[in-house]
């Protein structure tokens, strides 16, 4: 330039360009300061006087765009295009080059729809101008390749890679520039799943780099590594790791044990055995790789981050956090200083750093760093790219585990969306971001909704990558798991054996994912009973586990713990002593002499267990342990102190629980193989075998609190707004309190975790970090019982909802009429309790029936005759076993309503029987449990007489609920609002219309929805009028979630006519004196554990009403309009108590000859309110 200045000067040509070359060497050297001013100088010494290249103008607005002066660059390209249109026209190469360049900016700009466009039009005049055949033409359809490869779109980019594969093996044969081209190819090839189809390509790549540079070439080691991945993905294992031996050995023989070439050979070595469950040699190998980097290239060049982010995601999948920590926290340092903090590869740092703390439980971090990512890849990457979808389904995914669903709903479906908009619908990300959205909705126990997520994901997988993928295998997992769920347990069986099958031949058969499969089986079957199918599944589990992972693994502890409770369940005692005694485990020895009852050996080894356990779930478990041991050798007392101390600790691991890990938290197991509900099955049992004073109270009020739990769980699978403001913020701050409390009880599990992992100098401020760590969880606990006892003066019944509810027996005797006698039950694992309780009196009775054997006698009398399966409109008979066929003809419907009658009379003679000479009331309220929830009392007889022909039945769902209902009451208004055969997808109820047409009779004020008009928006929004609502549709009851249980309405904008549990939380029904349900199925009840399910009914009571008029299971359309018609003239008219209406219209039924069996008349229960 200097030489020039002086001979041509300052506007000379030839002085401008090396003004230009100066300006492009500080640009390549980063050295922005210099570049502008030099830029500035050239575009004025050009003037009008010189013509301006497209080359020109390119590099220029690509140096304005390296400093994010978009809107310069694009002014400058767009220049380009004016200026190569103007000399040449459109079909030009150089006009070509200007729309690629101008593309590459909006690409850079995340403006995918322009830069699509842009490079389809360069392509379009190269082909033209150019022709299929020339480099200029191979250039842009690698451009266009490029960008669809970058939005993971392969299945576009794979024939445009394949266009310029085709052109440079054309123009230079088996050349360098063929092989790269084969390598991009055959790249995509892998990433779609076509591995033969790579497999052969790639063979080609290392052909020709063997024929220009032979064996001992580092390019040669690249393709032999390349071509040994994908032998890696067809589980020719052997060959994999022969040849990526062979292209280490060439790079340490060529470049030297100190050389980038190496590193990146012992990478892949080790990505090879990480992949393929070698973890040690993965470990030994990625360290290899970290040194010789860190010796190269320095301990902050991004290669050396690379390798770092490769042995933490290790360390990660082995969940060892404390080694993961430093390392993500390192390649984080690097990034921050080599990329600075808008860079995507500084995003997907944070994201992997809040893994691993969500993974540790620290979820304000995880949130935090989630967040910072999500805010880095909107800005960098803008709003809708693929990457920006991962952080969004990363931030969903810790909402979901918290359970606040709300927030993880909208992010999980925006995550899809962009997926679905950058990728196409069948890509495999959409199919994750499927996966994802299903697990929610199956928390939320919305199976309906999980279930086709779930089908379409499994079917994009299977198209993408073929049959035998390990994420096909994750999706029939999936699969199994909801139908396992939701009791489907043939198909469960079926889809879990597929898993097997496909992970099996994707991963070879010793891969821990293998053994995961293996262990899904043989829970399904141990579930089931079914124990010689468990066994041998769970012996190959561990022996995987063993041979990949070695014998101190949690996961091999796991499996051996799975195997040694499967022995005691099989009454292999010797066996599962084996493996406690080498475990050491003295709870598992424990539990081995509690089944030998030996029960003095079983105490000093839960004593010697209760000194050593550190987690919850195992105290808890040893205070069960010796409660049993104790009650075995007949120290009462003793028993009780442990009974009661497992119970206030169950309270508190309540607390520590995510929403989705509190379904079914008293039938869930804590440690041993005991179940939560063992210590309140263990005070009944003692207290009424004691018989000390107030052994009826006592014994009643643990009976109440497993009741009580029950509403609390079902809140818990799917979270209630609250009836108005002051009930929602209520339940608002409740959730909060947990979430507090979970994530705090989750710090502090893993600092105790990591404390006995770190060297012994760290382990000092561990100790300090734990100490600060309880005190934040006892100040947390503190505030939150003061929350509890504030809610519980001031709004009781919300606090019903948060906590545990129960009601003393001289309050539950103050409720009671003197005409009146209430009888609860509870069903134990071997013993069916019963509380007899009058205004005077109090008995208890101990019943010889178990369990599974009451399940079986109530299921023989429902099936035969009813479907107790939901979205059954019409009553059909339900195939359940091969006792019963299904109803055919006259003949075989007559013998099913027979052997009613029989079953009838068998199970009042098991829990009526010994009751009933004590019973000395016509009103009766019983307080049913567990499968007793679904018998219709008034249809037992002694043979003689039903006990509807003697006793006014209604129904409560716990004894607690009383105190509510009793405070419900309201005066009658007369005003009426109904709901009859809306327009649904259901059979329509043409009798619904008559029968809500002359109920409508007897009331003053009414207003009826019929067909379209009967929408789920009209309901709510009538809720706060009527003191009787009348609702003539079909129901259904979710088996496995009541809370998704529901009324059917038609659906409009607003609704989609699903009037569910959780929503009917929210209805205001402080007015009502009534609901009725007349429909199918409305009172349906399942069983999960020993737990007590409510339905329908108890959501409307909180709502306000104090009574419900439900049915047990699906009815006779016409049977049920005359009842109806019957109950509300007793009722309305004749004065009657609406317990007492009801049963008169049960017999008014009775006495036609064509309704006499109680299918027609015995479903329908009084809920709630007797008077």
């Amino acid at each position: 330039l200097e030489i020039d200045l002086k001979t041509l000067g300052e506007n000379h040509p030839s002085t401008i360009k090396k003004y230009n070359d100066l300006a492009i060497l500080h640009d390549e050297l980063g050295d922005y300061s210099r570049v502008e001013p030099l830029i500035k100088k050239v575009m004025k010494l050009f003037g009008n006087k010189y013509p301006k290249t497209v080359t020109d103008y390119s590099n220029w607005a690509f140096f304005y765009s390296d400093l994010g002066a978009y809107s310069k660059a694009e002014l400058l390209l767009k220049m380009a295009i004016n200026t190569t249109l103007k000399t040449f026209g459109e079909n030009h190469p150089d006009t070509a080059e200007a729309y690629s360049n101008l593309a590459t900016l909006y690409f850079n700009l995340n403006d995918y729809t322009k830069a699509e466009s842009l490079y389809k039009r360069a392509l379009e005049i190269n082909l033209k101008t150019s022709g299929e055949n020339n480099l200029s033409t191979a250039e842009t359809y690698e451009n266009l390749a490029k960008f669809y490869y970058s939005l993971r779109r392969y299945d576009e980019a794979l024939p445009l890679y394949l266009k310029v594969l085709e052109i440079k093996a054309r123009i230079y044969g088996d050349s360098l520039e063929a092989a790269l081209a084969g390598s991009k190819v055959a790249k995509i090839l892998v990433k779609i799943g076509k591995f033969s189809d790579a497999e052969l390509l790639y063979r080609k790549v290392l052909e020709i780099t063997l024929k220009l540079f032979g064996e001992n070439d580092p390019i040669t080691a690249a393709a032999y590594a390349d071509l040994a991945m994908v032998y890696c993905n067809l589980k020719d294992y052997s060959k994999a790791e022969s040849l990526l031996k062979k292209a280490l050995e060439i790079d340490l023989k060529t470049a030297g044990e100190n050389h980038p070439y190496t590193a990146e050979e012992y990478n892949k070595l080790g990505v090879f055995y990480h992949k393929i469950g070698k973890y040690s040699k993965a470990e030994h190998l990625f360290k290899k790789a970290l040194e010789i980097d860190k010796r190269t290239l320095g301990k902050n060049d991004l290669q050396t981050a690379r390798h770092y982010n490769k042995l933490a995601t290790l360390y990660y999948d082995l969940n060892d956090y404390s080694k993961a920590e430093p390392l993500y926290k390192k390649v984080l340092e690097i990034k921050l200083k080599v990329l600075g903090e808008n860079h995507p590869d500084t995003a997907k740092a944070y994201n992997n750093l809040a893994k691993l703390y969500y993974d540790l439980g620290d979820y304000a971090k995880a949130e935090s760093l989630f967040k910072r990512a999500l805010e880095i890849g909107k800005k960098v990457l803008g709003p809708e790219h693929p990457d920006v979808a991962t952080s969004l389904g990363n931030l969903a995914e810790l909402y979901r585990i918290l359970g606040d669903y709300a927030k993880a709903e909208p992010l999980y479906k925006k995550a899809l969306e962009i997926f679905e908009k950058t990728l196409g619908p069948e890509h495999p990300d959409v199919a994750t971001s499927l996966n994802n959205l299903a697990l929610l909705y199956y928390d939320l126990g919305d199976y309906a909704k999980a279930e086709p997520l779930f089908k379409r994901a499994f079917e994009i997988y299977e198209k993408h990558y073929g049959p035998e993928h390990p994420d096909v295998a994750t999706s029939l997992n999936n699969l199994a798991s909801l139908y396992e769920a939701l009791g489907d347990y043939a198909k469960a069986e079926s889809l879990y054996k597929k898993a097997l099958e496909v992970s099996e031949k994707a991963l070879g058969p010793e891969h821990p994912d293998v053994a995961a499969s293996l262990n899904n089986l043989a829970a399904l079957y141990y579930t089931l009973g079914d124990y010689a199918k468990a066994e041998p599944l769970y012996k190959r589990a561990l022996e995987i586990f063993e041979k990949a992972l070695g014998p101190k693994h949690p996961y091999v502890t796991a499996s051996l713990k799975n195997l040694a409770s499967l022995y005691l369940e099989e009454q292999k005692l010797d066996e599962a002593f084996k493996i406690f005694k080498a475990q050491n485990s003295p709870m598992g020895l424990g539990s081995y002499y509690l089944a030998k009852r030996d029960y003095k050996k079983a105490k000093e080894n839960f004593l010697r267990a209760l000194k050593s356990s550190r987690r919850l779930k195992f105290i808890i478990a040893d205070h069960i342990g010796l409660g049993l041991s104790y009650e075995g050798i007949g120290d009462y007392d003793k028993a009780i102190e442990h009974f009661k101390k497992a119970i206030e600790l169950i309270g508190r691991q309540w607390t520590s629980l995510t929403l989705s890990a509190r379904k079914n938290f008293l039938s869930g197991k804590v440690g041993a193989n005991f179940s939560r509900l063992e210590p309140f099955e263990g005070m009944i049992r003692i207290l009424i075998k004691q018989k000390g004073q107030s052994y009826e109270e006592k014994s009643l009020l643990y009976a109440e609190k497993v009741k009580s739990r029950t509403l609390l769980e079902m809140i818990s699978s799917r979270g209630v707004m609250g009836r108005g403001l002051r009930d929602t913020n209520v339940l608002q701050t409740d959730r909060a309190f947990q979430k507090k409390i979970y994530a705090q009880r989750k710090k502090i599990g893993t600092i105790e975790t990591l404390f006995y992992k770190v060297p012994e100098e760290e382990r000092k401020r561990l100790k300090e970090e734990l100490k600060e760590a309880k005190q934040e969880l006892e100040r947390l606990e503190e505030e939150y019982e003061a929350f509890i006892n504030e809610t519980k003066l001031k709004a009781p019944e919300v606090a019903s909802l948060i906590a545990e509810d129960v009601i003393s027996l001289r309050n539950l005797k103050f409720l009671l009429d003197l005409d009146t006698t209430l009888l609860e039950y509870y069903t134990a694992k071997d013993k069916l309790y019963a509380w007899l309780v009058t205004k005077e009196t109090t008995k208890v009775y101990e019943l010889p029936i178990k369990k599974k054997n009451l399940e079986k006698e109530v299921n023989r009398l429902l099936l035969p005759n009813i479907s107790n399966k939901p979205r059954r409109p019409e009553p059909v008979i339900v195939i359940t076993s091969d006792e019963y066929k299904k109803e055919t003809t006259p003949e075989e419907i007559k013998k099913n309503r027979e052997k009613f009658y029989q079953v009838a009379a068998e199970i009042y003679k098991q829990i009526m029987a010994p009751i009933e000479k004590d019973i000395k009331t016509k009103k009766l309220i019983i307080v049913p449990h567990g499968m007793l929830h679904k018998v219709p009392f008034s249809a037992l007889t002694d043979g003689k007489e039903y006990l509807i022909d003697k006793y006014a039945i209604s129904v409560l769902p716990a004894s607690s609920v009383m105190k509510y209902i009793v405070k419900k009451r309201n005066p009658d208004k007369g005003k009426l609002v109904a709901f009859a055969n809306p327009t649904t997808d259901y059979v329509p109820l043409g009798f619904a219309e008559i029968e809500a047409i002359e109920i409508a009779k007897q009331f003053e004020k009414k207003e009826i929805y019929t067909k379209e008009s009967a929408t789920e928006t009209i309901a709510k929004n009538k809720a706060p009028y009527p003191d009787v609502f009348h609702f003539a549709v079909h129901g259904e009851f979710n088996e496995r979630q009541p809370m998704q249980s529901c009324l059917v309405l038609a659906s409009d904008k607003e609704n989609d006519g699903y009037l569910q549990v959780h929503e009917i939380y929210s209805l205001d029904l402080r007015e009502a004196n009534l609901v009725t349900l007349s429909a199918c199925e409305t009172g349906l009840s399942m069983i999960t554990g020993g737990d007590d399910l409510v339905g329908l009914s108890r959501g409307f009571i909180y709502a306000g009403t104090p009574s419900l008029l439900v049915t047990l299971w699906e009815i006779d359309d016409k049977s049920t309009a005359i009842l109806m018609e019957k109950f509300y003239e007793n009722w309305r008219k004749k004065g009657m108590s609406k317990s007492e209406a009801l049963r008169q219209a049960q017999l008014a039924l009775k006495d036609i000859p064509k309704y006499r069996h109680p299918y027609y008349w015995a479903p329908f229960v009084m809920i709630g309110d007797w008077r």
